[in-house]
C-alpha cells in the first residue's frame, strides 16, 4: 500500500515539474498560427468558452494557449485572473516560496482554480526578474 502512495506522489511531482518546464519553454517558442488566431479572438473580447466553440477546440486547449500568451507577455494577467485571486496566489508563492502547483493549491481558498494558479505562474515566468527561485 505504501509503495502505491509513493508511486502516485512521484507521478504527481513528475507532472508538476514537467508543467513548470513546459511553461519555461513557452518563452522560446515562436508564435504559431493557431496561437495567433486565439490571441486575435481574445483581443476582440471573446471569452475562453467562446473561443473554444468558435475554434472547435476544447476549453483546456484554449486555456493552455492563454497561459502561453501570458508567458510571452502578450496577454495581461489582469484580463484573466481577478486582482483579489492574483494577489492571494502571489502571496502564497512569495511567502512560502512555493512553485509546485499542488502545494500552492493546498494553501489557497477552494474558489481559486488550477487555471488561475497556472496563469499567475506564467505571469511570474514572463517577468524579467522572477519573484522567487525555482
Amino acid at each position: 500500500m505504501r509503495v502505491k502512495n509513493n508511486s502516485k506522489q512521484f507521478e504527481k511531482n513528475k507532472v508538476e515539474k514537467s508543467w513548470v518546464n513546459w511553461n519555461k519553454e513557452l518563452k522560446k517558442k515562436k508564435l504559431t498560427q493557431t496561437l495567433e488566431e486565439t490571441y486575435n479572438l481574445f483581443l476582440k473580447g471573446f471569452k475562453i468558452k467562446e473561443i473554444s466553440i468558435k475554434r472547435d477546440f476544447n476549453e483546456e486547449t484554449i486555456e493552455r494557449q492563454i497561459i502561453e500568451l501570458i508567458t510571452k507577455s502578450m496577454i495581461n494577467i489582469d484580463d484573466i485572473v481577478i486582482k483579489k485571486n492574483k494577489d492571494k496566489i502571489l502571496r502564497v508563492i512569495q511567502n512560502l516560496n512555493l512553485f509546485k502547483l499542488s502545494e500552492i493549491k493546498k494553501e489557497l481558498p477552494e474558489e481559486i482554480n488550477w487555471f488561475e494558479i497556472k496563469c499567475v505562474l506564467a505571469y511570474i515566468n514572463s517577468l524579467p526578474n522572477k519573484l522567487g527561485k525555482r
